[in-house]
């Protein structure tokens, strides 16, 4: 046994890839594109590079300001979950009164922390390679 990779919550078989909730919530996700279409990226890319940052440049990215210097995004990067049910979740990540997830719902464990990352973090990256660049920029300036 061992814990599912994703929520880092759930056990699961040795053989087993996700836990069953996790799959529930890719399937979830993958069908609702235009909501999640950079949560792949956020995997693949931000992730990595954010769970070698320091609490205190993570907290960086709770501001605006931060965030908009790296991303060009006038929203936090990251903002902390404060309870990870779902519905609570989902309160916590709408910003403005038009009921516009601009975060995604399930939070994400970086150094022991839960945090909602904000969906729109890659909209002004224009491919990889500029993500890539950026990030590196970030993890430079450790």
């Amino acid at each position: 046994m061992k814990k599912c990779p994703k929520c880092e919550f759930n056990y699961i078989k040795d053989n087993e890839e996700l836990c069953s909730l996790c799959k529930k919530d890719n399937n979830l996700q993958s069908n609702n594109s235009s909501k999640d279409n950079n949560k792949d990226k956020v995997e693949r890319f931000l992730l990595p590079y954010l769970k070698k940052l320091s609490q205190d440049k993570l907290e960086s990215f709770t501001k605006k300001e931060e965030s908009y210097t790296m991303f060009k995004i006038n929203l936090p990067l990251l903002i902390e979950c404060k309870n990870i049910d779902k519905d609570h979740c989902k309160k916590e990540v709408i910003v403005d009164n038009s009921s516009v997830y601009r975060y995604y719902i399930k939070p994400y464990k970086i150094n022991g922390k839960y945090y909602h990352i904000c969906s729109q973090w890659a909209d002004g990256v224009e491919n990889s390679k500029n993500i890539l660049k950026i990030l590196s920029k970030i993890i430079s300036e450790l």
